[in-house]
Order: C-alpha cells, then sequence, then structure tokens
C-alpha cells in the first residue's frame, strides 16, 4: 500500500490495525499540517484483491509540531481511534496527550471526539496505544490505562482508570478482559516482564484476576513487549536484550486461569532481528 502524498522522512506503517477489508495506517512524521503533527491514512479491499486509499485522517484542530498523531490506531466496524500522545492542550507547552474517534458514516470519514484523561498531566503519554471494541476504547498512557465508552447519542464518557503496579508497555481489549503487557516488570526478576489480565464484573468493575509470566521467563527478557487476544488466545512476545526473541501462546482454561500452551521461535531467528516486533490475532491465527 502506498499514500498519494508520501515523501522522504515520512513513518507511514508506523501503527497499523485492520478490521472487516478496512485497513488504517499511522504516520507520526507527516509533515503536511506541522512538523511531525502525523497523519492516519484509510485503505479498503474490494473483495477481489484489490486495495485502494480512501481517506487520510489528521484532527480539526491542535494539530502543532511534534504531536505525533498516528502514533497508534484501533478499528472495528465504522469506528476509528488513533493517538496523538504529543497532543499539547492550549497554550501549555507539555505533551499532555489525547486521542481522536473518527467514524464512517455512507463512505465518508468524519471526527466525532477528542479523548483526554480526566487527570490528565504532562509528558504521561496519554494516547501512545490504544484497542477499541465496539463502543468502548481503552487509552494507555504512562500513569494508567483508560476505558472510555460511547452512548446512544455519541457521546464519550471516561468510565474507569486502571492502574497496574507496573507501567504497562502494549494493551488488548475484548468484550470482557484488558490486557496489559508490562515488559519492564521486576516481579518476577529484574526487567523480566510480565503480563496482567482484567476481567470486568459489571458496567465498570474491572478486577485484576492474573498475571501471567512466560514458562522459562529470565532476567532482561522484557516479556510483555507486543500483545495480541481474540476470544480466549493471548499471545505475547518478549524482546530480550540478548538472545532471539519469542512468542508465547496462553489459552484461558474452563476455570478461568491462563496457560502457557505453545512457545513460537523463528527458524531463522538472529539476535538483532525484529521478529515478533508486533502482534495481531483472529482467532486460531
Amino acid at each position: 500500500l502506498r499514500v498519494p502524498d508520501g515523501e522522504s522522512g515520512n513513518s507511514f506503517g508506523y501503527s497499523v490495525s485492520l478490521h472487516n477489508g478496512t485497513a488504517v495506517i499511522g504516520d507520526i512524521r507527516n509533515a503536511d499540517i506541522s512538523r511531525h503533527s502525523g497523519a492516519a491514512y484509510v485503505f479498503v479491499h474490494d473483495g477481489n484483491g484489490n486495495w485502494s486509499f480512501q481517506k487520510k485522517l489528521s484532527p480539526s484542530s491542535d494539530s502543532e509540531i511534534d504531536t505525533l498523531f498516528g502514533a497508534s490506531v484501533a478499528i472495528k466496524g465504522d469506528t476509528i481511534i488513533v493517538g496523538a500522545y504529543g497532543d499539547k492542550q492550549g497554550t501549555d507547552f507539555n505533551k499532555i496527550g489525547s486521542a481522536y474517534v473518527f467514524i464512517r458514516e455512507q463512505g465518508n470519514w468524519s471526527e466525532q471526539a477528542k479523548l483526554i484523561a480526566a487527570d490528565a498531566g504532562p509528558l504521561r503519554s496519554f494516547g501512545n496505544r490504544v484497542a477499541i471494541q465496539d463502543d468502548r476504547v481503552i487509552i494507555n498512557s504512562t500513569g494508567g490505562v483508560y476505558l472510555f465508552t460511547r452512548d446512544d447519542n455519541a457521546v464519550w464518557t471516561e468510565q474507569v482508570k486502571l492502574s497496574p503496579l507496573d507501567s504497562v508497555s502494549s494493551i488488548a481489549f475484548n468484550d470482557s478482559h484488558i490486557v496489559m503487557g508490562s515488559s519492564w516488570s521486576d516481579q518476577d526478576s529484574y526487567r523480566a516482564g510480565a503480563v496482567h489480565i482484567y476481567i470486568e464484573h459489571n458496567v465498570d468493575g474491572w478486577t485484576l484476576t492474573d498475571t501471567v509470566f512466560a514458562s522459562d521467563i529470565k532476567t532482561l527478557d522484557k516479556f510483555g513487549s507486543h500483545i495480541a487476544l481474540s476470544n480466549n488466545v493471548l499471545v505475547v512476545s518478549n524482546s530480550p536484550s540478548a538472545g532471539a526473541k519469542s512468542v508465547y501462546v496462553f489459552e484461558k482454561g474452563a476455570d478461568g486461569s491462563w496457560q502457557e500452551q505453545n512457545r513460537i521461535d523463528a527458524s531463522d531467528a538472529l539476535n538483532n532481528e525484529s521478529y515478533a516486533g508486533s502482534l495481531s490475532l483472529d482467532n486460531d491465527t
């Protein structure tokens, strides 16, 4: 896929999300509005193997230098969320961060909302990771993970903030689970990493029910660097300081616990290769 206005030095492909024949791709270095203001591009599939460009997304306002719009993207149906963790609010030059919601109606994309944490503060990287599930989105920051919901009037409201013990490097979301990868966690050993799993018990009652580690976890493994979730299957990658990277597959059992089922290694993995630098999961694939 190529963008119609691609330029040298841009970062098209920095973030990617795909759902039901529509792809959204972020470019944090796009400078059409200002330096590194960013953009996100939407492509659609015609069902016959052909992809075509549909829309370039950018904020309707506030797109300043180093906004980094497109740092994270997620799509579900006709809704796209785009993170801009470098966003500055008003005259405050500290990077507060934000996320923008776009909707598609009759093939046309428009901005629906701009989401900001209720306790927004400088340099928290709000919007560095996003995930979406129907009318709910989760947004990561250095201060925690925020859940927003959309009501029948298309109004978005912050519902809850989850604050795990460790800083969060990756997030995943489905109907009843929020999963957070904490690759710098010291719970097992120094920078070994961990993955925290939350379950929803009512409208806003999310509870930490499990923390999982790789069976062969060791110091500086950075387990949890990237994660993906589909139904009751979770895949997790590590990013060790030395040695080849691996991907671990977990399944949720009938008793609700998550158990490691497999480890996937590349046959030609070298220590410095970017194997498992991103993950995606759809059912059993």
